[in-house]
């Protein structure tokens, strides 16, 4: 692995005709290990990386690889070096069938002698002056300011940056200028070392002490010069001052580094920072700026988890329950609310529909208290999804249309949607597209479910897009319209898959699953289905549990799978009975029915399943699951010679819609009029 080098004609002459400084290394490689050599034109590259790994029987991977070519950027000698280096030291072993692979414990930061060496005599040609400004430099990155190496160094901007760009990038090649732009009122010249192994090295010559105060003066000097656009930098800010141990400061800028990453829906970036300041958390000072900064914490945090794990999941409630105790402490009546929001999407996913109910009032009252028309945004849309969930499909209606109407008076769209992480601008219309169809107006019900796709592209919020083609795909499969659904499922599950949207990536999988089933006849997709659903419940999220199963239970009827649709039918209501989650009780009990029928039970026991089918849709005002309803009764009806009866219960219920007749089911219940008239 370790046998290649430089090829002599590459390296035979130095500046001025002179002997190249990395002549005798060449020649001792040739002595010991033969000529083999390696084209510098084509090394510098991940390729180069590989192919090199590759001379070599191995099992290190492309984290290795990428790792290596991070602190060598390919380069030829420096990549043979630190390799050897690791072999020597045993970071790096042979296994027993002779393949190079990692020990436990990789040492990056180590530089090898020969590499340590080169690097010294190319830094010890500069002056002392040249070298502090490097090393200046070296303690804010790899990629650093010319305004801040001036300002720590207290000296003027235009001499450092004539020292970058003159005597050490184009004579002595060690670092390159990239951009100069404007923060403000501030220009900013932006460079780089050539390679990040001279930046370690003039680094790695600072003592622990030097470090600390050049941390905190280059900490320092960026928040002056970015000023109050210090969130674009704030991971490298929380760097400096942790290195600086100023741990107040650290938290701080971590919590800044989350929220940004948060915007970003870079969710498990946003994680590793709120865990990373939750650590350092106490040891600062126990105040009331510390109460509050954990508060803004703990709810970034509930956030970013939610994206990642779930709405039910176990850390979600564990940290707004947190994030309610700090409120408390803090009289924060504005962030109590963002809290109490969590926690209900947290129980509502559950289908701890009770709970988060009450969740919804006391979100309500605080909105009246305190007279803060965003609390009110906010408690309209958990009462809104929590009612339209537990079947209350006219009272969900009436908050969904209140806070539509207060949402488009404040326009505070971006902010909005930090509190659940979708905007509600987007999640309104999608339930009221849900309760509208539910009551029979299928027409309104679709403006709706399109202004939310709408709203969701036109913000550029990937996970209130997600969200929106998730509950679309609801939505459409409720109007047997299989074609859309598997447009929307399919889209919803790759923005999931490749955001990491746990829960639009089971939805994605059982509606697309669906979709193709209706399609083919075919149970390839079943298996799939199932356990998403048996994934999505060990989460703790039983919310539309039931309406997966029903869903599941349709693929397998149209499978010929009767049995095992009637046992996920049973399933399905046992959960919903638990939960309260009602919204689908009627079309539970009408495919119970319907299969109960291919079994060839008797009439009696099918007619009580669609009785109850039809009650609990009358019960509820949901004429369109009654029309689905009494379809089925009527065919029952015809079957039983019953023709008189089966044309009155139908053209009743018919001739009550006043909209949505192209849709499947007022198509189909046209024909049937026409067809026993």
């Amino acid at each position: 692995m370790i046998l290649g080098v430089y090829r002599p004609a590459d390296v035979a002459l130095g500046r001025d005709g002179k002997r190249h400084p990395l002549e005798p290394v060449i020649n001792e490689f040739q002595i010991h290990f033969g000529h083999s050599p390696v084209d510098m034109e084509r090394a510098m590259t991940k390729q180069f990386i590989q192919a090199f790994l590759d001379t070599e029987p191995n099992r290190l991977g492309a984290e290795f690889q990428d790792a290596l070519f991070q602190h060598t950027r390919g380069h030829a000698l420096f990549t043979i070096e630190m390799l050897r280096s690791m072999q020597k030291r045993g970071d790096l072993f042979k296994d027993a069938s002779g393949r190079w692979i990692e020990g436990p414990n990789l040492d990056w930061q180590t530089l090898p002698a020969r590499i340590d060496g080169v690097i010294r005599e190319r830094i010890d040609r500069l002056p002392e002056q040249l070298k502090d400004t490097l090393r200046v430099a070296s303690v804010e990155g790899e990629e650093f300011h010319a305004e801040v190496v001036a300002q720590v160094q207290k000296v003027d901007s235009w001499t450092v940056a004539r020292q970058l760009s003159g005597v050490l990038d184009k004579q002595h090649r060690l670092v390159t200028s990239q951009i100069s732009r404007r923060v403000g009122s501030q220009r900013l010249s932006h460079y780089r070392f050539r390679h990040i192994l001279f930046q370690q090295y003039l680094y790695t010559s600072l003592d622990k002490v030097e470090k600390a105060f050049l941390h905190e003066m280059v900490g320092n000097t960026l928040e002056r010069l970015y000023a109050d656009q210090t969130e674009a930098i704030a991971v490298q800010l929380a760097r400096h001052f942790h290195e600086a141990e100023l741990n107040e400061k650290t938290v701080q800028y971590l919590v800044q580094a989350g929220k940004r990453a948060l915007k970003l829906s870079a969710n498990k970036e946003a994680v590793a920072h709120f865990n990373e300041a939750l650590v350092l958390l106490p040891s600062c000072p126990d105040n009331r700026e510390r109460v509050a900064l954990e508060l803004d914490l703990q709810i970034g945090l509930g956030m970013a988890l939610i994206a990642i794990k779930g709405y039910a999941a176990a850390e979600v409630e564990h940290t707004y329950i947190r994030a309610r105790e700090l409120s408390h402490q803090a009289g924060n009546m504005h962030l109590l609310f963002q809290v109490l929001a969590g926690l209900w999407v947290c129980y509502f996913v559950r289908a701890e529909l009770n709970m988060a109910r009450e969740l919804g009032r006391q979100l309500l009252d605080l909105g009246k208290k305190e007279q803060n028309p965003v609390v009110y945004l906010h408690a309209h849309r958990t009462l809104g999804a929590t009612l339209c969930a537990m079947g209350e499909f006219k009272t969900a209606i009436a908050h969904c249309e209140q806070g539509t109407a207060l949402y488009r008076i404040q326009h505070q769209r971006h902010h909005d949607s930090l509190v659940y992480g979708q905007n509600p601008g987007v999640v309104y219309p999608a339930y009221a597209a849900i309760a509208l169809w539910s009551l029979g107006f299928p027409d309104q019900a679709l403006n709706r479910s399109r202004e939310s796709i709408a709203l969701a592209k036109e913000l550029d919020q990937p996970f209130s897009l997600a969200f929106s083609l998730g509950m679309s795909s609801f939505f459409h499969h409720l109007r047997r319209e299989e074609i859309i659904v598997r447009k929307r499922a399919s889209s919803a599950l790759r923005l999931s898959t490749e955001k990491g949207f746990s829960q639009w990536i089971v939805s994605g999988i059982i509606l697309r699953g669906w979709a193709l089933t209706q399609q083919s006849r075919e149970n390839t997709e079943i298996k799939a289905m199932r356990q998403a659903l048996d994934g999505w419940q060990a989460t703790k999220a039983n919310l539309v549990s039931p309406y997966f199963m029903l869903i599941l239970a349709e693929a397998y009827a149209v499978t010929g799978q009767i049995d095992a649709g009637l046992t996920t039918l049973a399933e399905a209501l046992t959960v919903a009975k638990n939960s309260g989650e009602r919204w689908l009780a009627a079309e539970v009990f009408r495919l119970q029915g319907e299969l109960m029928l291919k079994q060839g039970k008797a009439d009696t026991e099918i007619d009580a399943i669609y009785s109850q089918a039809l009650d609990v849709a009358i019960q509820q005002k949901a004429k369109s699951f009654e029309l689905r309803t009494v379809m089925s009764l009527s065919r029952l009806r015809l079957n039983q010679g019953r023709q008189a009866e089966a044309l009155q219960m139908l053209t009743e219920t018919y001739r009550w819609f006043k909209e949505g007749f192209d849709t499947p089911d007022l198509r189909e219940a046209k024909a049937m009029l026409e067809a026993i008239s």
